[in-house]
């Protein structure tokens, strides 16, 4: 009968190494840890092999991998557990990256003498074993808990203050440096600087470290060869790739471009990695008699890891068959298409609370559904007999799923009773996550580019990856333009985003998750009864505006002009939008043998904003401007970087802002296909927040979508240096999260109001494309 196996490795490190890649303090409560839950899922005590301190040596480690791949056989079930260093070595220094595990042999003198990589254990030696171990028909675990794990048994391209240590070996450009010295002495062969083979030229180190924040409580160190920052491009070693039909699950602490801390403990208060910690925990608060998939295993450690605020490193799983049961070949069933209402909640304000059988473990959630009664049944999916038996729609909010239940609250009038019943069911009509299902069709694209573009999805956390193009998923395929294959995102039909090289694929979907934030960000909010009532929000129209930049007095004269000409929306029938006309822009000469755009003035309008607090107390207010260059920016109060300002009982505040369009605004968002006519205009959303409670919407700003520095449709080239916040930040934000953590959502009262206007371009503007050469490859 075949048996489960496990090699569990935990390696100690020389107290006199550098503070860089020395001493762990939790690695051996991991690996205690790891055991003991390894022992309460079915493996043998005698079958769990232990590599602890000097026993993690290099030749240790390769002697148990081939080991363990000699005694599996077909039906075994294999876990590889690692706590400890991971290391990575940077491409444009060294003229190749690779990556790789620490093990507990490396010595002083070995750093010293620029050694430090030979010791490494990369994906190149664990190719054989892992590709002999499916081979034999065993389900293989891969679990890795140190920094930039999201990939590290791959060869090919593609905060707390609890936090204690980090299990990083991000080297300078001090030690490679000298690392290349000390390679030529020995008389080994080294690249030049910028030399590579076509295969292993590296690509511009993509901006993904965009999604992880900083750990606050990781102060500046002076080390001898201090650690760099920087970000996977390519890697070198020919590691081993899971195909989708292998039974193959890999677990890693963070993504390759991350790192991965220890903490203390919340239970033990023992130092312990971050992940293992949460891994070890999910699995052992399954109950007894239950089992979990790998991919609800995926979504019960993020949610942990986000419960416990430790959501700054992003853990990795994949396998292709993750829809089986954990540590075992039995597969999980597919989740049910619709979810029943257990019980009615009707409270005294006119609203209910739906609560229906199922949670997060089954399969739920959150997006809004529709209730039907109980006529509809699974197989039906007809949308005409669904409308029949359709009774209301219900929304579910993250906050209201829980492991085996979901809730949610719907309002209603005083004249209508609640059409919930008791048995009725809940279909998923709408996700309301910011998850988006993406298909990649790559023919004729090279696996490094596809590679490339997982792994920015996985770090933005914004997409999955769909095997088929359905109507409803983003289609990222592949098109020739100027003798160059790029990437075409095609959403509903249309271009959505600008195209960008296949080997720019980082660039591609720092793009898309820029357009579906704006998308997601202009959604109207669901009222309820915490809304404020008495908070206003007027726009006035100011034609052909004079310059009054610097001149205070003027500012607020024509801010009082424009008022007294009335609202734009007053006497408007529902949906209407009001045209502005815009500024003709041209470009002029900027710092550092830059250019840029600068409105003329006037020749254009200016639109002016009021917002009034009718309320008898005071309010926290902020004015975000969502425009169809795919920008978020603050408008009021600009001096506090998103952080609201305050408006007393009774107060007014007014600003006054030019309109103006760059002649490539339109092709970024509303019409980036540059083979169909240019659009005369385009529509910008400003939104309102309002709440009780002082709220920071930094959170939301980012910069426009990107043209392709490599085409002739660039435009000016202009650095986007504004990181995209994390995607639960944005949601917070979104949902007017209290600055102060004390103060508790459901006691802030809020308001969102939504406006928005079309603007045009001024008669006279100019598209001429800027005379200057494309940037090379």
């Amino acid at each position: 009968m075949a048996e489960k196996l496990a090699l569990l490795i935990g390696p100690n490190y020389a107290a006199d190494l550098p503070t860089y890649c020395g001493p762990l303090q939790g690695v051996d409560n991991d690996v205690q840890m790891m055991k003991d839950m390894l022992c309460e899922n079915g493996f043998q005590e005698e079958n769990v092999k232990v590599l602890e301190g000097l026993m993690a040596s290099r030749a240790s480690i390769l002697a148990s991998l081939e080991e363990l791949t000699v005694k599996a056989q077909k039906g075994s079930v294999v876990v590889i557990y690692y706590s400890g260093h991971g290391y990575s070595f940077d491409a444009e220094k060294a003229g190749y990256f690779d990556e790789g595990l620490i093990p507990g042999d490396l010595t002083k003198e070995m750093v010293d003498d620029y050694h430090i990589f030979d010791t490494c254990i990369t994906g190149e030696h664990f190719k054989p074993h892992l590709s002999k171990l499916i081979n034999k028909g065993a389900l293989v675990n891969v679990i890795f808990d140190c920094c930039f794990s999201g990939r590290l048994y791959r060869g090919y391209s593609e905060i707390q203050s609890s936090h204690i240590g980090v299990k990083q070996l991000a080297l300078s450009d001090e030690y490679i440096s000298e690392y290349r010295k000390a390679l030529k002495a020995r008389g080994d062969p080294v690249k030049q600087e910028g030399e590579h083979s076509s295969a292993e030229k590296p690509v511009p180190l993509s901006p993904l470290q965009e999604t992880q924040p900083a750990n606050p409580a990781s102060a500046p160190t002076v080390l001898s060869h201090p650690v760099s920052e920087f970000w996977t491009p390519v890697l070198k070693s020919e590691g081993w790739s899971p195909q989708q039909n292998d039974n193959f699950i890999f677990m890693g602490a963070c993504a390759t471009n991350e790192r991965a801390y220890e903490c203390r403990d919340f239970e033990t208060g023992k130092p312990q990695g971050v992940f293992t910690s949460a891994l070890v925990s999910v699995i052992k608060e399954i109950p007894t008699g239950e089992r979990r998939s790998y991919n609800m295993l995926k979504s019960l450690v993020r949610r942990k890891l986000a419960d416990r605020k430790q959501d700054c490193q992003t853990p990795q799983f994949e396998g292709g068959n993750m829809n089986l049961m954990l540590f075992s070949f039995d597969k999980a069933h597919p989740p049910p298409v619709s979810f029943e209402v257990r019980r009615v909640d009707v409270n005294l304000d006119y609203t209910s609370r739906i609560v229906l059988n199922a949670g997060f473990l089954q399969g739920v959630v959150e997006g809004v559904y529709d209730i039907h009664d109980t006529r509809l049944t699974d197989d039906i999916v007809d949308e005409m007999q669904m409308a029949v038996f359709h009774v209301a729609t219900v929304d579910v909010r993250p906050e209201n799923i829980h492991a085996t239940e979901s809730s949610a609250e719907v309002e209603y009038s005083y004249v209508y009773e609640c059409k919930i019943k008791v048995g009725y069911k809940a279909r998923l009509a709408q996700l309301g996550s910011m998850l988006y299902p993406l298909c990649i069709i790559a023919e004729g694209v090279e696996e490094k580019y596809v590679g490339d573009v997982k792994l920015a999805m996985e770090s933005q956390q914004m997409f999955s990856i769909r095997k088929d193009d359905t109507p409803d998923c983003v289609k990222l395929d592949v098109v020739t333009i100027e003798e160059q294959k790029c990437w075409r995102a095609i959403y509903n039909g249309r271009m959505i985003v600008p195209d960008q090289r296949t080997r720019d694929g980082h660039l591609m979907i720092k793009n898309l998750c820029k357009y579906f934030r704006v998308q997601f960000g202009i959604r109207p909010r669901e009222p309820n009864h915490n809304m404020l009532r008495n908070v206003s929000l007027k726009l006035f129209k100011m034609e052909n505006v004079p310059p009054y930049k610097g001149d205070l007095s003027k500012k607020a004269a024509l801010k009082a002009q424009a008022i007294e000409s009335g609202e734009i929306y007053e006497g408007k029938p529902e949906g209407y939008i009001p045209t502005f006309g815009a500024h003709r822009v041209e470009v002029v000469p900027h710092t550092f043998n830059r250019i840029k755009y600068q409105a003329l003035d006037s020749t254009g309008d200016a639109v002016v904003f009021q917002i009034t607090n009718n309320e008898a107390f005071p309010i926290h207010v902020c004015l975000i401007s969502y425009q169809s260059d795919g920008s978020i920016v603050v408008l009021y109060p600009a001096a506090k970087r998103g952080v609201s300002g305050v408006l007393r009982p009774g107060e007014s505040v007014s600003e006054i802002r030019r309109v103006y369009l760059e002649p490539e605004t339109v092709r970024l968002m509303v019409e980036p296909n540059v083979e169909l006519t240019r659009p005369d205009g385009c529509n910008d959303v400003i939104m309102l927040y309002a709440t009780t409670a002082e709220t920071d919407y930094e959170p939301l700003f980012q910069t426009q979508i990107e043209l392709s520095p490599y085409l002739s449709t660039r435009g000016i080239d202009t650095p986007d240096g504004l990181r995209l916040d994390t995607v639960p930040r944005f949601r917070e934000a979104l949902e007017s999260e209290p600055l102060n953590r004390d103060v508790l959502r459901g006691d802030v009262k809020w308001v969102t109001i939504k406006r928005e206007i079309r603007v045009l371009y001024h008669p006279e503007q100019t598209f001429e494309p800027i005379v200057y050469p494309k940037k090379q490859n």
